[in-house]
């Protein structure tokens, strides 16, 4: 299948879960492992986020409501760096690094990858009004 359909799949799955009730609060914590942890600036694979990720929701501890829930996972996680709670930054994998993180993930973009909270969702898990984005009006 087309990655950019995938994509966009992803991201209406994300967007029908926030509409639905889902907490991104929680989710945060969930990919950080705490919110201390969160809030520390403590940056995490993008790998282990996903595992995470993908037991809580199984578990039934971040739910929501959407079609393909087996895909809610990745989905949650690329619609966080979209909206910009979350920040891509990049590692320096040996070779047989990268191969077991390709068969851990379903997307071969999360390879050497890890995360890092933004200030938008530093607001968002310490509970401070979000930071307002400067942009020319048009």
């Amino acid at each position: 299948m087309d990655q950019g359909l995938k994509d966009k799949r992803d991201a209406r799955r994300f967007r029908a879960a926030v509409r639905g009730g889902l907490e991104l609060g929680r989710v945060l914590e969930v990919v950080f492992g705490g919110r201390e942890e969160a809030l520390s600036g403590k940056t995490v694979g993008a790998a282990a986020a996903f595992k995470r990720l993908e037991r809580a929701v199984r578990a039934g501890q971040v739910s929501a409501k959407v079609k393909g829930k087996k895909h809610l996972a990745l989905s949650l996680l690329k619609g966080l760096v979209g909206e910009g709670y979350l920040r891509v930054e990049r590692l320096e994998l040996k070779p047989h690094q990268k191969r077991q993180e390709l068969k851990a993930v379903p997307d071969p973009r999360l390879v050497g990858t890890a995360y890092r909270l933004t200030r938008k969702g530093r607001a968002l898990l310490s509970g401070a009004p979000a930071p307002q984005m400067n942009r020319a009006p048009r």
